[in-house]
């Protein structure tokens, strides 16, 4: 597998109290992002091209991950939705 689909357009409402100023794809777990944890565990694995389905708070998910996370090119689309 080189290709991997992450689904992370929704809001997080059961973690309200943590989703309210970022997506829940970057709430910590044992001082790391959700997310970062993903993106290291498929790096590991040899996966090469990630693509990020995102919608709410998309712009703080692009920050964080950019076009590439350590050698994996990184793909948006958008459902605003």
């Amino acid at each position: 597998m080189n290709t991997a689909v992450f689904l992370l357009a929704g809001r997080g409402s059961r973690l309200n109290r943590y989703t309210e100023i970022i997506p829940k794809c970057l709430v910590e777990v044992s001082g790391r992002p959700i997310l970062e944890r993903m993106l290291d565990i498929l790096l590991k694995i040899g996966v090469r091209k990630v693509i990020l389905v995102v919608g709410y708070r998309y712009k703080d998910i692009y920050h964080f991950v950019g076009g590439n996370w350590k050698g994996i090119d990184i793909e948006y689309v958008n459902n605003e939705n």
